[in-house]
């Protein structure tokens, strides 16, 4: 089945070709507990049509479950980054308890 086709951005085609890199950070508070919150930032490039790149800023906040299960919410910002807000649930590897 193919998605592409009519005035749908997301749809026709016009991301293909974008590629955004980023090194993210976080902070967590209350580590140890059962429950954590942090907050992060990711900063990199966004690459779009080929050959242009641009600053990408992506500042985050989320929860940590049980020192493994973490559930975070990201807004990419940039030039051509399409703004876009992400939400992810995910498995953090190593840190563990302090």
């Amino acid at each position: 089945m193919d998605l592409r086709g009519g005035d749908c951005e997301l749809c026709n085609g016009s991301w293909e070709g974008d590629h955004t890199f980023l090194v993210v950070s976080d902070y967590n508070f209350r580590r140890g507990s059962k429950v954590s919150y942090f907050v992060g930032v990711g900063v990199g490039t966004t690459i779009y049509d080929g050959d242009t790149a641009k600053l990408c800023l992506m500042p985050r906040v989320g929860m940590e479950f049980f020192n493994r299960m973490r559930l975070t919410a990201a807004y990419m910002v940039g030039p051509n980054a399409k703004n876009t807000l992400n939400l992810s649930v995910g498995i953090a590897i190593g840190g563990g308890r302090k």
